[in-house]
């Protein structure tokens, strides 16, 4: 069994200090980027194989901008070559019930320089998704000859499987305003949330980011992901997830840190 307090080591969050005691039913992790940002890796899919320099992606660990309180947090820019990219982080989280099931609501804290009022374009068009898997994220080459991942994500204004819509990156400023400030804004939907399995090792992959369906570029700053974890089955449900990647034909991973 696995022990009951929360340790950060080796970049992976361990859940539970008690070696006799299972993990908790109901977990909540709060990772406060503005203070942490580190432990989680950058990366990109859904694009066209070949053309990862087209997408001039950048992210790592920031300082906010003016005029949002100080702080630190992730940050993300890439330009959306084919009518969809996604840019995301991701993370393992261990000493889950090894197999066992897991429903996941997700509340993500972030800031964009577009306002309520941008109808069309990158604000109303770029989503924010939030989600997890019993397996790494991984890319490979569809038969399009586009780099996909190897969870459900969903596509563009859709969740999937593997993630939550939490709604598109229009911050809570008024207004549409070219060269606009970065605001701050929150995203969570009551009641939406993925049922996912840990792998054979008590282990999931966090993940979030965002998804955009408008060719352009554009760029985020997290600020706050929380999870909330809640067992469903409580003992092994098999067969386990494969502790390995599957993508759909080889190809490369997804690129990632970028600078």
């Amino acid at each position: 069994m696995f022990p009951r307090c929360a340790v950060l080591a080796a970049a992976t969050l361990l859940l539970g200090c008690d070696s006799t005691t299972a993990p908790p039913p109901r977990t909540v992790l709060d990772f406060d980027f503005r203070t942490d940002p580190s432990g989680w890796r950058a990366a990109f899919s859904d694009y066209p194989q070949g053309r990862e320099a087209d997408v001039e992606f950048v992210a790592g660990e920031r300082d906010l901008p003016a005029p949002l309180d100080p702080g630190r947090a992730l940050y993300h820019r890439g330009v959306n070559i084919s009518d969809d990219l996604f840019m995301y982080f991701d993370r393992p989280v261990e000493g889950l019930e090894p197999g066992a099931e897991y429903r996941a609501w997700f509340r993500v804290e972030f800031a964009s320089a577009h306002g309520q009022g941008c109808a069309f374009g990158v604000g109303s068009s770029v989503f924010l998704k939030a989600g997890a898997s019993g397996v790494e994220l991984a890319g490979g080459v569809d038969d399009q000859g586009v780099i996909r991942l190897n969870v459900d994500k969903g596509e563009q204004q859709n969740g999937g499987a593997n993630a939550v819509l939490l709604g598109d990156i229009r911050n809570g400023a008024p207004g549409c305003e070219p060269d606009a400030p970065f605001a701050a804004a929150a995203r969570e939907v009551p009641g939406a949330s993925i049922t996912v399995a840990a792998g054979g090792t008590g282990r999931l992959w966090l993940f979030f980011g965002s998804e955009s369906a408008f060719e352009s570029e554009h760029e985020l700053y997290f600020t706050r992901l929380r999870v909330e974890l809640e067992r469903v089955e409580a003992g092994p449900i098999g067969p386990y997830p494969s502790p390995g990647p599957g993508p759909p034909a080889p190809g490369p991973a997804p690129p990632r840190w970028g600078r």
